[in-house]
């Protein structure tokens, strides 16, 4: 599903997505990473169920 969704971003003109994982989500991290995803940043979100938790930031160039 991951891959179908790059591909269709790319398609409609993406250069570049972006996703949010709550820190501590280890099976997050190693799938995103494995499909291209780099970390850019480590820094709180505010989750409208959560509220303020630790996140990383990723993103994978199209």
């Amino acid at each position: 599903m991951l891959q179908a969704i790059l591909k269709t971003a790319k398609q409609q003109g993406a250069t570049v997505v972006h996703l949010d994982v709550v820190k501590g989500n280890v099976p997050a991290d190693k799938l995103y990473e494995k499909n291209g995803f780099k970390l850019v940043a480590d820094m709180p979100l505010d989750y409208p169920d959560l509220g303020v938790t630790p996140a990383k930031l990723y993103e994978c160039q199209l």
